[in-house]
């Protein structure tokens, strides 16, 4: 028998997937600290978004492999999975869509003034629509940060949709996948792509080269009136060089979905920051995709276990 650990809530098809003769299931758990025990005598763990720590990975000793209910593998001590030899999958395919849709609406959005003219409106004052001019993208440059597979995914919908012009920076793919398109260029460097940029959209991991990679230094490259877009990992950006330059008005908006620390806190100074839009990590959390990496995660256990054709 297979002992498969569900700590958090999937969607209803993915558990379907995990049922079988030879599986037991086991889960939900009630919080991030009662994972390590729970761990210890499973041969499976099917893990969201809470961390799993070397500790834990040590301590479970029949554990054979940890599914990702999603792409971010930064909350799983991958040395300590190497060493142990267990094995990680992700949902590779699962929300590259969904995400570059969020970006979209993220776009159109903070460059619309949206949050601004709205809560205008809702305090009676009509006449706000004349100071709530915006910025149409046709035309402008954006800047995509990462080309694995939402990058890839969200380029086409820049092109085709917002009818802008693309600049690509990611030294870690080869430039032939670069989508053939007149609009679409490779960025020599990040800083060539932050300066020429109307819009910058992350979409790399959280690794130590990319931690703080939006410093200070960094955002004062961006062109004065840019926005940012992250919906990567929240260290990836530093919030209070990012309060800084929205407040000081060099850049003119930025959407975050994700935070650092997440959950973010309750005194964060980002709140006070103008034109600021944030969203709690929603960006993958549609019905569709979270159905999507359920079915993916699972069907990954089970197919190491050959209980699963691929």
């Amino acid at each position: 028998m297979r002992r498969v650990l569900v700590p958090q809530a999937i969607d209803p098809a993915g558990m379907e997937v995990l049922r079988h003769p030879e599986v037991i299931i086991l889960g939900p758990l009630s919080s991030p600290d009662e994972l390590s025990a729970a761990m210890r005598e499973v041969d499976a763990v099917l893990i969201r978004l809470w961390p799993i720590s070397g500790e834990a990975i040590r301590s479970a000793r029949r554990l054979k492999v940890i599914a990702k209910h999603g792409v971010g593998t930064d909350n799983i001590d991958l040395e300590a999975c190497r060493k142990r030899g267990v094995h990680v999958t992700i949902t590779e395919t699962a929300n590259r869509g969904t995400v570059s849709e969020y970006v979209l609406g993220a776009l159109i959005t903070v460059a619309r003034h949206w949050k601004a003219a709205e809560e205008a409106l809702k305090a009676g004052d009509y006449e706000g629509r004349i100071r709530y001019y915006g910025t149409e993208w046709a035309g402008k440059t954006i800047g995509v940060v990462g080309y694995g597979r939402i990058g890839r995914s969200l380029t086409p919908r820049l092109v085709h949709g917002l009818h802008a012009q693309v600049l690509v920076y990611d030294p870690y793919v080869p430039r032939d996948i670069l989508m053939d398109h007149p609009q679409v260029q490779w960025a020599d460097s990040l800083d060539a792509l932050v300066k020429a940029a109307d819009a910058v959209t992350l979409h790399t991991p959280l690794t130590p080269e990319t931690y703080r990679m939006f410093d200070a230094a960094r955002l004062a490259k961006m062109k004065p009136g840019a926005f940012l877009i992250n919906a990567a990992r929240g260290p990836i950006v530093d919030p209070v060089a990012l309060v800084d330059a929205l407040t000081s008005h060099h850049l003119g908006g930025a959407v975050l979905d994700v935070f650092d620390p997440e959950p973010p806190l309750a005194d964060n100074p980002l709140w006070e920051a103008p034109n600021l839009l944030v969203t709690p990590h929603i960006a993958a959390s549609t019905h569709e995709a979270v159905q999507r990496m359920g079915v993916e995660a699972a069907a990954s256990i089970m197919q190491h276990f050959h209980l699963r054709e691929g």
